[in-house]
């Protein structure tokens, strides 16, 4: 054998046995990362069931971190941490404010900062539940990180988009949902005539995608995306939606889609109204388990409360808004989010649209010095629950 097919046999042999020995060796590093983040919180354990596994490279090499820990991670983790087991999923796609973080020419600790829970896309969550042999999907909020969130998480169909209002940190994604609905089908048999009248060429492999909105973001859709209402010159297509009204998905009229019941939380975002949303999900022992996603809000009713509180069932998660320490005149702070989490009492209570004022680790200790003030929220942590910030790319369980 010459030396140039010894070399090239030895790299084979070599990368055949990384190839196989990367599962085990990623999940026993995942592991000892993950029992490492559990010295860092109060009450981490749950964040060793749920937060994604980290890639061997980005280990190796924590000071080379990229902007999109996401594209890095995820594909990983799912290959490591997917568990089939009927459970209704919840991934955050994104926690972070309107700017994002790290923010545009800032070199603050939290921008700068190398733990990759510090990288923050806009708000967006992802529902997943297994139902008849389909896993059906539901996103809320398309912001303009959507579509590398999309690619980051593998994003393979999606079935119904929820909306909580129509500011462009959870709107102008918009357009990139077209590849899921789109106007542009070649030999189109037929055509799709909308509720105004627009005809749209289709065939038995395109659908409009659903969009549940409150009328005063709808209004915004309408306003910002006219075109896609629009007849236009063919080429390059445009979504293909239909716009629903958020403020029918009421507990004897739900929206159900794929297994779950969803209804619409009325909150106030500052002067103008927001949708917040209880997902429900029957579990295979009978339970009816609720996830409560809420944000972007500075005050919820006390009806509001109540509609949670009387149709959750097992509220599991709550994902709320909490912008930052500081009161602010449109979103909950830290310690309003927690007042809130304390009225509904979710097993695990998770912080979102979160600023670049404090990171990851700082929250999460903040969070622990002030859990005495919230009772409820200290008792359930006692018996295994979690008061905690989000982070991108955390997988959630109901």
């Amino acid at each position: 054998m010459s030396l140039i097919e010894l070399m090239t046999c030895s790299v084979f042999l070599l990368k055949s046995a990384a190839a196989s020995s990367t599962a085990f060796v990623a999940s026993f590093i995942c592991e000892r990362r993950s029992k490492s983040l559990a010295l860092l919180s109060f009450c981490s354990a749950i964040e060793v069931l749920t937060s994604i596994s980290f890639d061997l490279t980005l280990l190796a090499k924590p000071t080379t971190l990229s902007n999109s820990f996401w594209a890095e991670t995820l594909p990983l983790a799912k290959r490591l941490d997917w568990r089939d087991n009927g459970r209704m999923v919840i991934t955050i796609l994104g926690s972070g404010t309107s700017h994002g973080v790290p923010v545009i020419a800032c070199n603050c600790a939290v921008c700068s900062s190398s733990d990759p829970r510090d990288k923050r896309y806009r708000a967006s969550a992802l529902i997943e539940n297994e139902f008849e042999g389909k896993t059906w999907r539901v996103l809320i909020d398309v912001g303009p990180d959507f579509r590398s969130q999309a690619l980051a998480c593998g994003l393979p169909s999606l079935d119904a988009i929820l909306l909580t209002h129509g500011h462009a940190d959870h709107l102008h994604g918009l357009d990139d949902i077209r590849i899921f609905s789109h106007t542009k089908v070649p030999n189109a048999v037929s055509k799709y005539t909308d509720k105004d009248g627009v005809e749209h060429p289709t065939n038995e492999f395109t659908k409009a995608m659903p969009i549940y909105a409150d009328k005063a973001a709808t209004k915004i859709i309408r306003a910002h995306f006219d075109y896609i209402f629009h007849r236009t010159q063919i080429g390059g297509g445009k979504p293909l939606v239909t716009l629903n009204a958020a403020e029918k998905l009421v507990p004897s009229a739900p929206l159900k889609i794929g297994g779950m019941e969803i209804i619409s939380i009325p909150m106030k975002h500052g002067k103008i109204p927001t949708t917040g949303y209880l997902i429900s999900a029957v579990a295979k022992d009978g339970t009816k388990k609720s996830a409560a996603y809420l944000t972007d809000c500075n005050y919820i009713s006390e009806k509001s409360i109540k509609l949670i509180n009387d149709n959750a069932g097992l509220l599991v998660h709550a994902v709320i808004d909490g912008l930052r320490k500081d009161v602010h005149t449109t979103h909950f702070s830290f310690e309003e989010a927690l007042a809130t989490a304390n009225l509904i009492q979710p097993r695990h209570t998770w912080t979102t649209h979160m600023t670049h004022d404090f990171g990851y680790q700082e929250i999460a200790e903040y969070f622990k010095e002030i859990l005495p003030e919230y009772p409820r929220l200290e008792k359930i942590v006692a018996n295994g629950g979690s008061v905690l910030p989000a982070h991108d790319g955390l997988r959630l369980e109901a």
